[in-house]
């Protein structure tokens, strides 16, 4: 996983914190970054509102799973509060930081 994706104003997910997920919230992980990583590369663009509006139903399953598990070792959070989901919903947003 790319861990923070440029703009981090969250928690990083790597390493150590990443490894203490259970394996189903690491492979949404995974299933995410793929997803991302796709459009990055084969459309040479970021993610825009309309891939989100058109997102495949396994992408969206994980994002909602990384969006409700706890971050480990972080009291209070979970993955929304992750710097990769604040950067790409600035990325979604067109640069504009939506919380």
């Amino acid at each position: 996983m790319e861990g923070c994706r440029g703009l981090c104003l969250g928690i990083p997910i790597e390493g150590d914190t990443f490894e203490k997920y259970p394996n189903n919230v690491k492979e949404a992980w995974l299933i995410l970054d793929k997803w991302v990583i796709n459009i990055h590369k084969k459309l040479n663009r970021g993610v825009t509102q309309k891939d989100m509006d058109k997102i495949p139903e396994k992408v969206k399953e994980a994002m909602e799973l990384i969006n409700k598990t706890p971050i480990p070792d972080f009291e209070g959070v979970t993955g929304k509060d992750s710097c990769y989901m604040v950067s790409l919903l600035f990325e979604v947003n067109n640069g504009v930081l939506e919380l």
